[in-house]
């Protein structure tokens, strides 16, 4: 039986990573080629290309076609339904992976001749990054907001989370168990394969977004807070030190270890050259007994050590005004522990109006949907 190559880009290659990351309707593993791999040229509709169940959980229709890469102009495949767009050069290693059928009730099938590719998360941001660019062209004014998204998905790609694959903006999201890790890329590697990429359209934005991809970030807030701290100025941000992400509390004495509830304890955020940490305390996340008798016991580990813990719940970030008065918060504590001029110039960036302006923005676009105690 010959074999057929299905490769599914744009908006809806993302949809089908965020799937694999739940593994619940569809798996992916690496696709080792380099380039591109053509469809069937005696394809003659979409019933022929032996995926219908996949088509449909796409929502494949004349409103939303089925985007899929080619590796020619002479292998385009020029079928109503289907819109085919040309990458002819070889990629770095990972620019693929190949989608493979999902054991769970979820999943979703297509016939075994069929191999379905799609972009990889750094080809899937640099596609992205082209659409952004296109829009853009025509609407300046949201060249900020577009950047932005595009960043956020890089993080959430070197993440450890998923945004839900048909509602991205829904407050769900697949969330890695703590001893897991299930991401297909991180900020390192995004940033080799921009390094090493042929000229591609969107490629230049695709670079910022891998140069400010969060390592490990655990939650679509987590991001938001993240970058709302760190990103530099001009992106809306307070150039705040960058916080290593979900990582090991380093503590340096033995007798503190041992005294400590966890034999593995992970901050939200952690600035260990300034003795400060931060944790998000999610409403639904930390509503359970058993949540908060962990976050009790957190606190009581943190007490223990040499670091200054502040624990975050939803109205300390949910505008601009108490976004800055966390980062006032924060600068202060670090500037107790050598970063001596940080309020000042925290200061001076909030009294700025057309800063004020931009960090609207950046709400507007990351603060991420959260269901209210009052709503539970």
């Amino acid at each position: 039986m010959d074999t057929n190559f299905l490769h599914i880009t744009g908006n809806q290659a993302i949809s089908l990573l965020r799937a694999a990351r739940a593994k619940d309707i569809v798996t992916a593993v690496p696709f080792r080629e380099h380039r591109v791999q053509g469809m069937s040229s005696t394809l003659t509709s979409l019933n022929d290309v032996g995926a219908s169940e996949l088509l449909s959980w796409l929502n494949i229709g004349p409103q939303n076609p089925l985007q899929v890469l080619a590796p020619s102009a002479s292998t385009r495949v020029w079928i109503t339904g289907i819109k085919c767009t040309t990458i002819s050069n070889d990629l770095p290693s990972g620019a693929f992976l190949e989608l493979r059928q999902s054991d769970s009730k979820h999943a979703v099938h297509w016939d075994s001749s069929v191999r379905v590719l799609i972009d990889g998360p750094a080809l899937a941001t640099i596609n992205a990054a082209s659409r952004l660019q296109s829009q853009v062209s025509s609407q300046p004014e949201r060249e900020l907001e577009s950047k932005l998204r595009l960043i956020a998905l890089a993080s959430e790609f070197c993440g450890r989370y998923a945004r839900d694959p048909k509602k991205p903006m829904a407050s769900l999201a697949h969330y890695d168990k703590a001893s897991e890790l299930g991401r297909f890329t991180c900020p390192r590697d995004l940033q080799a394969f921009m390094q090493d990429s042929p000229k591609l359209d969107g490629l230049a934005y695709a670079r910022i977004a891998a140069k400010y991809a969060i390592d490990e970030s655990g939650s679509p807030m987590e991001t938001y807070i993240n970058h709302a701290l760190t990103l530099p100025p001009r992106l809306a941000g307070l150039s705040m030190p960058k916080p290593l992400a979900n990582k090991q509390l380093q503590i340096n004495d033995e007798a503190v270890r041992s005294r400590l509830k966890h034999t593995s304890i992970r901050p939200d955020f952690q600035w260990p050259d300034f003795n400060t940490l931060a944790e998000y305390l999610g409403n639904k996340e930390h509503a359970s007994r058993n949540a908060r008798v962990e976050d009790k016991d957190r606190q009581q580990d943190y007490s223990l050590s040499d670091y200054i813990a502040y624990f975050l719940m939803f109205d300390d970030v949910r505008s601009v005004s108490a976004l800055n008065r966390t980062a006032m918060m924060l600068a202060r504590s670090f500037a107790k522990h050598g970063k001596k001029y940080e309020p000042y110039r925290i200061a001076r960036l909030q009294k700025d109006p057309d800063f004020l302006s931009l960090q609207t923005r950046l709400v507007s676009q990351l603060l991420p949907p959260i269901m209210r105690y009052e709503q539970s």
